[in-house]
């Protein structure tokens, strides 16, 4: 049964001028994992010229990764639009192998990881009664709180720098004009969705970054310093695929393997909540969709691995915005991916995105993440929460959190538990 509050189902198709807009929306909020990638080039100490490559053929990776997890097929895809996106799933162990031994480790590592995804996907339909719903709902709330964890420092103005810097970056001094952008931007964002409703609510991002990257050149925020990429970037090339080689190195195997049940995990909730939007009468996990699309996602970090990209997970953030707009259509992931893919092609576009404003780009990080939280709150409200449940909940949030109350903890476990334990997401 189709919810009146969606515009645009998955199986409708917009017009032509709406889905390319739609698309654009979503490769837009796409590229705050271009932030991620180029964290783990420079943990890696290569060269900018490099750092722009590991981004460009992260971009390329991202598009196709995209179209095969909202592909509709026996085998790979869930037949729901659903973006990937290079968040923090990966970022511990990347960041580690980068370290260590390069982005090659970093590729050869990543296109482990993949293959080893692939075959958990296809075990998911026999571990049907690990994902109940108050599991469910649980892993996306910490899938939204996780992505708060980023997308806040943004909001107030922290560079990348700063993300680089910590994992929180607490101690970094808070931009006022950042600020009041994000503030404008997100506020400029709210106002489309809740009073005008509608068709309007379509284009409300869009509506809010013209905005936000208005008053940011008004600031001073959007000075020749941030435009320089733009300016240095060629209007063509060909991504350099495969540029940065292979190597693999035993002990970094458990931490790409955590990475991977984070990205499976966070690939459940997310295709769980395009489920529930979509359907009305909603009740439970549809375990084959959610398996075709990890198998995706895990074809997808096979590709990003061979190209020399980062691994992706699900993006919680384009799920959201698919929400708030009301439009889940499966022909967005198409024209999403497929400007991304251009965006390898057509670095100056790239770009465009990546010198998007630090608190614009905050602010719709914040206003997409806020759903999952919602939407986890209310997964594991559908079921009556009896004491075997409340501890479930309880007790994982518990230690969940408190890696991000006293970090400090945790700090000297054993090598061998340590990667469980290198963020609330993973803990959780």
């Amino acid at each position: 049964m189709r919810p009146q509050n969606l515009i645009y189902a998955v199986d409708e198709r917009p017009p032509w001028s709406a889905t390319f807009l739609l698309g654009l929306q979503h490769a837009a909020l796409a590229t705050s994992g271009f932030v991620i990638a180029r964290l783990v080039a420079a943990r890696a100490g290569v060269a900018p010229g490099e750092v722009a490559a590991f981004v460009t053929v992260t971009a390329l990776a991202c598009g196709v990764t995209t179209i095969l997890v909202s592909l509709s097929s026996r085998y790979v895809g869930s037949g729901y639009f659903c973006a990937a996106v290079a968040g923090p799933a990966f970022f511990v162990a990347a960041s580690m192998a980068a370290a260590k031994g390069g982005l090659a480790l970093v590729c050869g590592m990543t296109l482990m990881a993949g293959l080893c995804q692939v075959f958990l996907a296809r075990a998911l339909p026999r571990l049907r009664d690990l994902f109940p719903p108050e599991v469910v709902g649980l892993v996306a709330l910490m899938v939204g709180y996780s992505a708060l964890r980023f997308a806040v420092p943004l909001f107030l103005g922290h560079s990348p720098a700063d993300l680089a810097a910590a994992q929180h970056p607490a101690d970094a001094a808070v931009n006022g004009r950042a600020v009041l952008v994000a503030a404008v931007t997100l506020a400029a964002m709210i106002g489309p969705i809740v009073w005008l409703g509608g068709r309007w609510r379509l284009y409300s991002i869009l509506f809010g970054v013209a905005v936000g990257c208005l008053l940011a050149a008004l600031l001073g925020l959007l000075d020749r310093d941030r435009l320089q990429p733009l300016v240095d970037a060629p209007w063509a090339a060909l991504p350099p695929v495969g540029s940065f080689g292979w190597s693999f190195d035993a002990a970094m195997v458990l931490p790409f393997l955590v990475a991977v049940l984070c990205s499976t995990l966070k690939g459940v909730s997310d295709l769980t909540i395009c489920q529930m939007v979509n359907d009305a009468r909603w009740e439970r996990v549809a375990i084959g969709p959610v398996s075709g699309g990890v198998a995706g996602l895990g074809v997808g970090n096979v590709v990003a691995g061979l190209t020399g990209g980062l691994g992706f997970a699900t993006s919680s953030g384009n799920v959201g915005l698919s929400v708030l707009s009301g439009a889940t259509s499966r022909v967005l992931a198409f024209v999403m991916g497929g400007l991304l893919i251009a965006f390898a092609f057509l670095p100056k576009f790239a770009a465009l995105f990546i010198c998007l404003p630090t608190p614009v780009l905050g602010a719709c990080l914040v206003l997409a993440t806020v759903f999952m939280i919602v939407a986890g709150f209310q997964i594991m409200g559908l079921r009556p929460l009896d004491m075997r449940r409340i501890f479930v909940i309880g007790v994982t949030l518990s230690f969940a959190l408190s890696i991000d109350v006293v970090p400090q903890l945790y700090k000297d476990l054993p090598p061998w538990i340590a990667p469980f334990f290198d963020s609330s997401l993973a803990a959780g």
